[in-house]
């Protein structure tokens, strides 16, 4: 593996994490803006929902293009895939600000940029991912995967303070105007970088033969996924819990702003700052693996990131507390690219380089149902369930008291203590039958 193919990785990367920053800055001003139209959590889930709905559909087909992305002459290229979707991207922010600067934009106009940008970014963000094995080295996986995790809990870190500084300032126009600059930055670095073709990687170690037909039809290509990780113990199971621990977070994390914005009295300040704190832990939990270099046996990494994301959880969904919201809340995010990266770098070694598209796909599109499902009930479930609940006294009110910020606690609380028992559950399993402890 050549060095200059590395550094073309970390230049493209970098292109890639200053779009995110632009992106998580426009998130947080999207979130106030909502916040403040409606003060409802469901309507915070529906955007949520929306922004999954059109993956899960498009996944396959994803799959199907990436793995055929090398074909020369036609335009089923990974790097015109990947900037397919930061042009969309682009486009529907321009029609956000055009919307903004005509004093005409409606929460419905998110729901519908949402679900166009995220048809495809999933897309962009498959054909991005399976650049990673063209790109470097097998025994580096846990380094690359935990790069990722760096831009994306570092974005964490500039992105609430950012928000909380321009949105008073330049307000949403303002920051949608910095996120289309971003995206142009992303573009450039995309265009120039070099991707090798997957033909010169014929001879890698980590690939493994497979027996999928070049020319098989889309939906064949789903079945074959399927079957190839049904044959997989390991991947069988990891998909099994990673789908049950995505649900359960994910019906959390729909709740998330809207617990602390109701606890504080929509204060978007300590918003920041949480939002902040979960990007410092991130970005310390990507540099333990990038120093560290992984586990030897990656699913050890699975399991520890679960259950000190759940253990995390759990604390910050008892407490009401400020600090301690900024401490559970950064060791929960410093567990996530323990998690992530081990996972991934399980998915990246067990299939093989010419068909990861399709089945990582196949993965990823397991995982959005649970995710969809999860962040459709999480919104409803606190609005017209556990608010109601928690507005009389009950056996629940000595913890987390009386009112609307009440009942998102509760429901916050319970999604966290799923997260620790899957973990715990699943890495008792493993050990028990030495399944998963590869």
């Amino acid at each position: 593996m050549k060095n200059n193919s590395i550094y073309s990785f970390i230049i493209l990367w970098l292109g890639q994490s200053f779009s995110l920053i632009g992106s998580r800055i426009t998130t947080f001003a999207l979130i106030f803006w909502t916040w403040d139209s409606t003060s409802q959590a469901s309507s915070l889930s529906l955007l949520w929902f929306f922004q999954q709905l059109p993956q899960i559909f498009v996944a396959p087909l994803a799959g199907y293009l990436v793995d055929r992305c090398d074909v020369k002459g036609t335009l089923r290229t990974r790097k015109l895939l990947m900037i397919l979707g930061d042009l969309v991207a682009v486009l529907s922010t321009i029609f956000l600000l055009f919307q903004q600067l005509n004093q005409q934009l409606t929460i419905t106009d998110l729901y519908i940029t949402t679900f166009i940008n995220n048809c495809f970014g999933s897309i962009q963000e498959l054909a991005y991912t399976t650049t990673i094995p063209l790109m470097i080295p097998s025994h580096q996986f846990d380094r690359a995967n935990s790069l990722e995790f760096l831009s994306g809990y570092g974005s964490r870190i500039i992105a609430p303070a950012m928000a909380g500084i321009l949105y008073p300032l330049i307000n949403l126009q303002g920051i949608l105007m910095v996120d289309i600059g971003t995206f142009f930055l992303a573009l450039i670095t995309i265009y120039f970088v070099q991707i090798p073709s997957s033909n010169n990687h014929k001879n890698r170690e980590n690939l493994v033969t497979s027996n999928y037909h070049k020319n098989a039809i889309l939906f064949t290509e789903i079945k074959s996924s399927y079957q190839y990780i049904k044959n997989n113990k390991l991947l069988k199971n990891l998909l099994i819990i990673t789908c049950l621990f995505q649900f359960f977070h994910d019906l959390g994390d729909s709740i998330y702003a809207p617990l602390i914005l109701a606890r504080t009295n929509n204060d978007q300040i300590i918003y920041s700052h949480i939002a902040t704190s979960a990007g410092i832990g991130g970005v310390i939990g990507a540099l333990f693996i990038v120093t560290k270099g992984g586990f030897s046996h990656p699913m050890k990494g699975v399991f520890i990131g679960m259950i000190g994301a759940g253990v995390s959880k759990i604390v910050f969904g008892f407490s009401n507390v400020y600090f301690i919201w900024i401490i559970a809340q950064f060791f929960s995010s410093f567990h996530f690219p323990i998690l992530g990266s081990a996972e991934t770098t399980i998915w990246l070694r067990e299939t093989p380089l010419n068909s990861q598209g399709k089945i990582l796909a196949f993965q990823r599109m397991g995982i959005l149902i649970f995710s969809l499902i999860a962040y459709s009930l999480g919104g409803f479930l606190a609005d017209y369930f556990f608010v109601p609940l928690m507005t009389q006294e009950n056996i629940f009110s000595f913890v987390f008291g009386m009112g609307k910020s009440a009942g998102i606690s509760l429901l916050y609380t319970l999604s966290a203590i799923a997260l620790f028992l899957i973990g715990l559950w699943s890495w008792y399993l493993s050990t028990k039958n030495n399944q998963l402890s590869q």
